[in-house]
């Protein structure tokens, strides 16, 4: 969510009709919106809040308008989104800030004595024109989430009355406990709390003291578990990922500092989390305009996935994106899972299976010589598209794809072996001029053999790389014209083989 200092930056409004998202072909006068990648019908969205799964939906809730409101859709494939009335609107506590939802199975709470609902963990920031706002958390409840949520009457469940940040509840069921768990945010640090039913919760632990200095804030922290495999056993261990942002951002606009995504790898009793990776090792999650990363709760054993959304823009422009009538999109969901690398364990990321639904024929490039006066690529085009590249970099001091390029204009998406840096170059994308920042390359690090798989997932007016199989993600914002459609291969210095090509069009009907 939004930190504090900005509360007034951006006044917007979202229309609560009915829509079907993805939208093809766009209008001619909204040809950057995006076909797959989630945008409101109307208006400013940020931060993904209340994802849950539950009787074959997914349940996608977001920032929106001013005072803060929580949108709503759902879908049954993660990609084709059926807009919803608003899930949470602002009342005389305050603004509705991020938070979480889930499934009370057993009734704990008391509050569906005739099945299984949903609740809603927000963050109430207000009152709205008190001069000092307080961030307590509250709880709203439906038992199908269609329609408007009833909020509880004796909100807020949880608070502080001294520090200033309070915010971003995530909630899950800790199992070997029987309890509920919420991770909340304050600010400097995440506190960990327990509550038998929902309502009544006590601090357990506190994680991440010393770890960002007074102008940094944590904000939007989730805490799960994840398997892998060691040989023939399965381990089991817990991620907690969170986003951090410096303040610095909104109180001095001269200012453009960092972005980003972390976690940590270790254990969970139920009372404190303990971190055996990411603490003096820096682990990042994603890299880019990707932010607020969270995962939807529920999701069934059977599926038996970790699956992820974010909002995928940046604190230092996303008021400043010239699109219209909607600004700010959600990043492509990613399915979420450990692996044991020469690096220790690590958390890898890719699409998930569903994108499926969205693919016509593959095309494959069959003359791959990087070193002619040819483009191998030149059969290729698409401003919707999936596209899978493996280089082998040999003595090239950088090699790379052309996307969305045209006759002016085109985003690079390289890697440069000596830096051992994957980047995406937007200076050359299209519209840049808004923001003195936004035409700065975007870089991951990225240790490779030599060897390097680039699944590029191309929309509208995003670039989203997934390197090595998941190991790096690193997402970008582009604004380029509708005619910027083509793709071609490179490389600079010695010499470099591109080993495969293949282009999948997404297609974005229903």
């Amino acid at each position: 969510m939004l930190p504090k200092i900005i509360c007034a930056s951006v006044v917007l409004a979202v229309s609560c009709r009915t829509a079907t998202v993805p939208n093809a072909p766009a209008p001619a006068a909204d040809t950057h919106r995006p076909a797959f990648h989630f945008t409101a019908q109307e208006g400013w969205i940020n931060d993904p809040n209340g994802l849950v799964y539950f009787k074959g939906q997914w349940h996608l809730g977001y920032q929106a308008d001013w005072p803060r409101n929580w949108g709503h859709a759902v879908s049954t494939d993660l990609f084709h989104w059926q807009q919803q009335a608003p899930m949470l609107l602002a009342d005389d506590k305050g603004g509705m800030w991020s938070g979480s939802a889930v499934v009370d199975w057993h009734n704990s709470s008391g509050l569906f004595p005739s099945g299984p609902g949903l609740v809603a963990a927000y963050t109430n920031w207000g009152p709205l024109e008190a001069t000092t706002k307080l961030q307590t958390v509250g709880l709203a409840y439906s038992a199908d989430g269609a329609g408007q949520w009833r909020k509880l009457d004796s909100n807020p469940v949880l608070r502080d009355e001294v520090l200033p940040d309070f915010r971003d509840p995530k909630v899950f069921w800790h199992a070997p406990t029987k309890r509920w768990i919420a991770i909340v945010s304050i600010g400097y640090a995440m506190r960990i709390y327990s509550a038998p039913d929902l309502k009544t919760w006590q601090l357990e632990s506190t994680f991440g003291e010393g770890m960002v200095d007074d102008r940094v804030a944590w904000e939007c922290p989730d805490l799960f578990a994840l398997s892998y495999q060691e040989g023939d056993a399965t381990v089991t261990k817990w991620v907690l990922m969170a986003s951090s942002v410096s303040q610095d951002n909104f109180s001095d606009k001269r200012i453009f500092s960092t972005c980003e995504e972390r976690y940590f790898i270790g254990t969970f009793d139920g009372h404190t989390f303990t971190a055996q990776h990411g603490m003096d090792n820096r682990l990042s999650s994603a890299f880019g305009d990707s932010y607020a990363t969270v995962t939807w709760s529920d999701v069934p054993e059977s599926d038996g996935r970790r699956v992820a959304i974010g909002w995928m823009s940046h604190w230092g422009y996303a008021n400043k994106i010239p699109t219209a009538p909607w600004q700010g999109a959600l990043s492509l969901p990613r399915v979420l899972r450990l692996e044991n690398t020469a690096d220790g364990v690590r958390m890898v990321q890719q699409p998930p299976e569903e994108l499926a639904t969205l693919r016509a024929s593959p095309q494959r490039a069959t003359h791959l010589d990087l070193n002619g006066a040819t483009n191998p690529l030149s059969a290729f085009t698409g401003d919707t598209a999936e596209l899978v590249v493996e280089f082998d970099v040999g003595s090239a001091r950088e090699v790379g794809i052309r996307v969305r390029e045209g006759a002016s204009h085109a985003t690079v998406v390289g890697y440069r072996p000596a830096e051992q840096t994957l980047f995406i170059d937007r200076s050359q994308s299209g519209t840049t001029g808004f923001h003195e920042a936004f035409a700065l390359p975007l870089t991951a690090h990225f240790k490779t053999d030599g060897h390097v798989k680039l699944h590029i997932v191309i929309d509208r007016s995003s670039i989203e790389v997934f390197a090595n199989d998941g190991q790096v993600y690193l997402a970008a914002i582009v604004l380029p014209g509708a005619a910027d459609t083509g793709m071609s291969a490179y490389h600079i210095g010695g010499q470099a083989q591109l080993l495969s090509a293949q282009l999948t069009p997404l297609q974005t009907e229903p």
